[in-house]
């Protein structure tokens, strides 16, 4: 809680000037006070990374704190405690943390009492969701009991707060396909490459190769982008190296891209 002061000020008046003094302040001390302040590590994210949080409480009252307990929204639910990933320190030196979640939340307890001038840190994980928000906040609840485990309940305000914004970033991942799974010697073979794109910036300078077998020839190469209404058409002899598709400085913008390549297998024996 804000600290409690007070203030004075002096006024002299002499052939109708005045002149003031300095202000004297005066802070008012409280039995039992709470500080804290809250930190993620990480300025921004990208879906299922780690991030690490860092809570820093002190008693600034003049009498014993019990049961200091910390509980973290956890984003509402969005971000998840990494199980044993939490670390307890009472002026540097380990303490233990009892943890207990749930789906929304994350309960850390301390049972060393924390008299006054004394800190404690909290240091825990969590991952991060795959679902893309552009700020992850999450908000601590912290309080403890004054002078004894039954004395009155004493609460940090404001909340202690952190958030960390969703970093920009490209995730490809992709998948391969043939429209037939037989065939004669001399007919057409199609391979379908889906290249997602599961980040929200555009992927540049991306290079795609395939060795394809032995008897194929390539015919056609083209690639379809959803930002783009008319397909990307690539010619087979400026990319196509015997049985070797390489394709430099592809550009994939944000969601499902299709790279087709048809051809005919004829056998080599």
């Amino acid at each position: 809680m804000d600290p409690v002061t007070i203030e004075n000020q002096a006024t002299l008046l002499y052939n109708n000037v005045t002149t003031n003094s300095n202000t004297a302040v005066t802070r008012i001390l409280s039995l039992y006070d709470l500080t804290a302040t809250k930190e993620a590590l990480l300025d921004t994210y990208t879906p299922g990374q780690t991030i690490t949080y860092v809570t820093r409480v002190e008693n600034t009252g003049s009498a014993p704190l019990y049961n200091l307990t910390i509980v973290d929204n956890l984003a509402d639910g969005l971000i998840r405690y990494i199980n044993t990933s939490v670390e307890g320190y009472l002026n540097g030196s380990p303490i233990e943390i009892a943890v207990q979640t749930t789906t929304n939340s994350a309960t850390f307890k301390v049972n060393s009492i924390v008299e006054p001038t004394d800190n404690v840190l909290i240091i825990f994980e969590t991952t991060t969701p795959t679902s893309n928000p552009d700020t992850l906040t999450n908000t601590q609840t912290i309080t403890a009991n004054g002078g004894s485990t039954t004395g009155p309940v004493i609460t940090v305000k404001p909340d202690p707060t952190a958030t960390v914004t969703i970093a920009n970033y490209a995730a490809l991942e992709m998948t391969k396909s043939v429209d037939k799974s037989s065939i004669y010697s001399g007919e057409s073979l199609v391979y379908t490459f889906k290249i997602i794109n599961r980040g929200n910036e555009t992927a540049t300078n991306v290079a795609f190769s395939d060795i394809f077998p032995a008897g194929y020839k390539i015919e056609t190469i083209t690639l379809k982008t959803p930002d783009e209404p008319d397909p990307i058409i690539y010619d087979p002899t400026t990319y196509v190296n015997f049985t070797t598709l390489a394709i430099p400085n592809l550009v994939i913008p944000v969601g499902t891209s299709t790279l087709v390549v048809t051809g005919t297998y004829t056998t080599t024996t």
